[in-house]
C-alpha cells in the first residue's frame, strides 16, 4: 500500500499572523511537491494532469517568490546586494549527489548510462520552466524553452531537443546526436538507467522551443490550458459544448444522447447497465471528450464549420481520420498522403484528429485548405485500452453531419464523394446506425473471438446478421447515439446480459472485445443491423492495376476486377461488388503517392472510368447495377 502522509497543518501555526500562515502553507506545499507518492495518491490522476498540476503549483510558488525578492529589494538602501535573489541563491544551485559518479553502481550492466545521457539529482523543487534547474554541465537549450510531459514509462518519447527521464527532482538528460535532430527515446528500464527504483510516475519530458516547427505541431492537450488559449488552440470538443447545443437541433441532441454518461453525474447515478472494475472515472471520461483545433487551421475551421446558428460547431460532411506518430514517422507519412488524395479526388474537408504529441510540419493550411486538424489527448496506458478506440472518438469530435472514416493506410480516388450521398440516404432516423464496407474475409465460428459463442449460438449463427464487415465506417448524426453508446460499454466495462429463453446465449464483457472492428461487427450484430456497403476499401492498392490498364476504348470492360468472394450466408448470388473509391492497406507512402499521380494522370488523358463501381468484370452505374442484379446483397 502506497505510504500516506499527513500534510494538515496545525492551527497554532497559523493564528499569530498571516506571514507565518503562508510560510507554513509554502512548506507545506514544497513538501506536497517533494513527496512523489503524494501525488500517485490522487485518485484519477495521470501522469499526464500530474505533470500539469506540479507545473501550476511550480509556477504559482515562482510568483510568491519573486513577489517576496520585489518587497525585499524595495526595502533596501542604495548599493545593498540582493540576497537569496533567484539568480544567486545557493538554494536554487542544484547539487550532484557523489553517488552518481559511478556509473551505473548497483544496478545491471545493461541499464548504466549510455551516450548522451546525463543525470542530475536535484535538492530541491524543480525551478521553473525556464532552464534553472539543469545542474553544471547538463544540456542546455537555447532561447525561452519549456519541459512538456512526452511519454510515460514503456513509451516512446520523439523530441527535436533534450529529453529528460525521471521524476520530480532526479533527471536523466538524454541530448540528440546533433542540435534540431528529432531524438526518439525509448522511455523505460530496459534501455535507460532506473534512476528512481520502485517510481511508478517515471516519464520522459522534452524540451520544447516557442516559434519552432516543432512546437507549431505539438499537441496543445500537452499544453496548460491557459497555454493552449493563448496559443489560439481553441477547445473545439467538450462535455460542455456538446451539452449547450443540446437544445438546438436534431443533431445536437443526438450529440448529447452520444456523449452524455462521459459527461454527467446524473447519468451516472440513473445509469441503467451496470460498470465493471475496468471502468473509467467519470473525471478521465470528461477528459476524454476534449479536443482542440491546431492553432494553424482556426482560419481554415471558421471556414468550414459553423460559428452560429444550430450549424454552430458543426459541418456538414467530412471525412474523419484518427493518428499518432512521431512527426516525421511512417503513420504521419501515410496520413499525409491521405489527405493529399483527398485534395485530389475531392471537394470535401477531411477532419484528422492527431492522439500523439506532435504532427508532421507538412500538415500546413496552405498546403492542404480543406484539412482541419484536431488534437486529443491519448488514453492512458494504465486504462488497457487499444489505440484503436480513439477512431470513435474522433468520430464524436468531427460534428459533421455526414461522416466517413478513412483510416491513414488508405488513399482515396474519383468517385469518393458518392460515399456521402450513400451514407445520407440509407442512414436516418428509421435507420440510426452506421454501415460499414463488407470485408474481403468471410470470418465465422472457427475464427478467434470471444463473441462467437454469443453470435452463434446455434448452427446457423442466427444472431450474426451481417457478414464481417471492415472497420471504415460511414454515418450521420442519426448514427451518433449508436457510436456514443458502444464506446461507453467499452469505457465503463458494462456487460452484455445472457440470452435466455428458447435460443440461449451467454453474456459478453465489453471490454474483453479487444479492437474497434471487432467491437463495431458485435455492436451491428447484438443491434439486429441488416445494411452493409459493397466494397469500396479495395483490399490493397495492387488490386487498382486493372484500372491503370483500362482505356476509354475499353467500354465497360473492366478486364481482370474480380468480386469479393461468395458466402453460404449472406453473399449467395455471386459475391460483393466493388467500389474503387478507395485502397486500403496504403502502408508504403512513396508508392501511395506514385499511385494518386498516376491516377490523376489517367483522368486528365481521359482514360479513367467515370464509374468505378465492378460487378463480373463489368463497370457499372449505381443504377444499372441495382437494376441489372436485384438481388445484390450490399449497397452501392
Amino acid at each position: 500500500m502506497a505510504r500516506k502522509t499527513d500534510w494538515r497543518l496545525p492551527v497554532g501555526c497559523v493564528k499569530y499572523n498571516i506571514g507565518s500562515f503562508l510560510a507554513v502553507l509554502l512548506l507545506g506545499l514544497l513538501g506536497f511537491w517533494r513527496n512523489p507518492v503524494a501525488w500517485t495518491d490522487c485518485p484519477g490522476l495521470d501522469e499526464r494532469s500530474s505533470f500539469r498540476l506540479r507545473r501550476g503549483v511550480n509556477e504559482a510558488l515562482k510568483q510568491w517568490s519573486l513577489s517576496q525578492a520585489k518587497e525585499a529589494d524595495a526595502g533596501k538602501g542604495p548599493g545593498e546586494d540582493a540576497q537569496g535573489s533567484e539568480e544567486d541563491s545557493a538554494e536554487d544551485i542544484p547539487k550532484q549527489d557523489p553517488a552518481e559518479d559511478l556509473p551505473g553502481a548497483g544496478m545491471p550492466e545493461n541499464a548504466a548510462k549510455g551516450a548522451g545521457q546525463e543525470e542530475s539529482n536535484l535538492e530541491t523543487p524543480p525551478a521553473p520552466l525556464e532552464d534553472s534547474t539543469a545542474p553544471a554541465g547538463a544540456p542546455q537549450a537555447q532561447g525561452n524553452f519549456k519541459w512538456v510531459f512526452c511519454a510515460g514509462q514503456w513509451q516512446d518519447c520523439t523530441c527535436d531537443g533534450i529529453v529528460r527521464w525521471g521524476n520530480d527532482d532526479k533527471w536523466l538528460h538524454i541530448k540528440p546526436k546533433a542540435a534540431g535532430e528529432l531524438l526518439t527515446v525509448k522511455c523505460n528500464i530496459q534501455v535507460l538507467q532506473d534512476i528512481l527504483p520502485g517510481d511508478d510516475g517515471k516519464h520522459c519530458e522534452c524540451q520544447v522551443t516557442p516559434g519552432t516547427p516543432f512546437y507549431q505541431g505539438l499537441n496543445p492537450m500537452w499544453l496548460l490550458p491557459d497555454e493552449a488559449d493563448a496559443e489560439g488552440a481553441s477547445l473545439v470538443s467538450s462535455c460542455e459544448l456538446f451539452e449547450e447545443s443540446k437544445d438546438h437541433s436534431a443533431w445536437g441532441r443526438n450529440q448529447w444522447q452520444a456523449v452524455e454518461a462521459f459527461c454527467s453525474d446524473e447519468w451516472t447515478e440513473t445509469a441503467e447497465s451496470r460498470a465493471g472494475d475496468r471502468q473509467m472515472s467519470l473525471d478521465v471520461m470528461r477528459k476524454l471528450m476534449r479536443a482542440r483545433v491546431d492553432p494553424r487551421f482556426k482560419e481554415v475551421y471558421k471556414a468550414h464549420f459553423g460559428q452560429s446558428g444550430e450549424m454552430q460547431g458543426w459541418i456538414p460532411q467530412a471525412y474523419v481520420n484518427y493518428f499518432a506518430s512521431t512527426p516525421s514517422g511512417k503513420h504521419a507519412k501515410m496520413t499525409e498522403e491521405l489527405v493529399r488524395s483527398v485534395h485530389r479526388f475531392s471537394t470535401k474537408v477531411i477532419v484528422v484528429v492527431n492522439f500523439g504529441m506532435t504532427t508532421s510540419a507538412k500538415l500546413t493550411p496552405s498546403r492542404y485548405p480543406r484539412l482541419v486538424l484536431l488534437h486529443a489527448d491519448p488514453m492512458d496506458s494504465s486504462l488497457r485500452r487499444s489505440f484503436n478506440f480513439n477512431k470513435l472518438r474522433a468520430f464524436l469530435f468531427a460534428r459533421a453531419l455526414a461522416g466517413v472514416g478513412l483510416d491513414s493506410d488508405q488513399f482515396v480516388a474519383p468517385g469518393v464523394d458518392r460515399l456521402f450521398e450513400m451514407a445520407e440516404r440509407e442512414i436516418t432516423a428509421d435507420y440510426p446506425l452506421p454501415i460499414m464496407p463488407v470485408h474481403f474475409l468471410d470470418r465465422g465460428p472457427k475464427d478467434l473471438g470471444i463473441w462467437w459463442s454469443r453470435y452463434c449460438a446455434d448452427a446457423a449463427c442466427s444472431r450474426q446478421t451481417l457478414r464481417w464487415g471492415h472497420a471504415h465506417p460511414s454515418w450521420t448524426h442519426w448514427a451518433l447515439p449508436f457510436i456514443g453508446k458502444w464506446l461507453r460499454k467499452n469505457f465503463r466495462d458494462e456487460t452484455l446480459p445472457k440470452i435466455t429463453g428458447k435460443l440461449q446465449a451467454p453474456s459478453l464483457r465489453v471490454v474483453e472485445i479487444p479492437e474497434d472492428e471487432d467491437l463495431l461487427n458485435v455492436a451491428l450484430w447484438e443491434e439486429k443491423a441488416t445494411k452493409q456497403w459493397c466494397k469500396f476499401d479495395i483490399t490493397d492498392p495492387t488490386e487498382f492495376q486493372p484500372l491503370f490498364d483500362w482505356k476509354a476504348k475499353n467500354g465497360n470492360k473492366c478486364t481482370g476486377c474480380a468480386n469479393i468472394m461468395a458466402d453460404r450466408r449472406f453473399y449467395k448470388h455471386g459475391g460483393a461488388a466493388k467500389l474503387f473509391y478507395t485502397a486500403h492497406h496504403a502502408v508504403v507512402p512513396s508508392e501511395t503517392r506514385k499511385q494518386v499521380d498516376q491516377i490523376e494522370g489517367k483522368l486528365k488523358e481521359g482514360n479513367w472510368p467515370l464509374s468505378t463501381i465492378v460487378f463480373n468484370q463489368r463497370l457499372w452505374t449505381s443504377d444499372e447495377l441495382r437494376k441489372a442484379h436485384p438481388q445484390l446483397e450490399c449497397l452501392v
